[in-house]
């Protein structure tokens, strides 16, 4: 019995506790960073998308402009 009480004191000893404890963390920690280079990877690629679609339209605004102030149609190279 005596080695059964020593066991469990030594089951739930400060260090053990501690130990645990710091286990536990690490998990929740990578955990939560994966969750947020996930979110962050999520972001960046939105944002990419639409800095893409704001040159695409910047570009076929300034050709349109362009175009309105000579009074002729563009000519495509190529």
């Amino acid at each position: 019995m005596r080695q059964a009480a020593l066991k469990t004191a030594g089951e739930f000893s400060m260090q053990s506790t501690a130990d645990k404890a710091l286990e536990r963390y690490q998990v929740l920690l990578s955990r939560a960073l994966t969750s947020k280079t996930e979110d962050d990877a999520a972001w960046e690629r939105v944002r990419n998308l639409i800095k893409v679609q704001w040159e695409i339209t910047k570009g076929l605004t300034e050709a349109a402009s362009a175009a309105l102030r000579s009074g002729e149609p563009p000519v495509a190279e190529g």
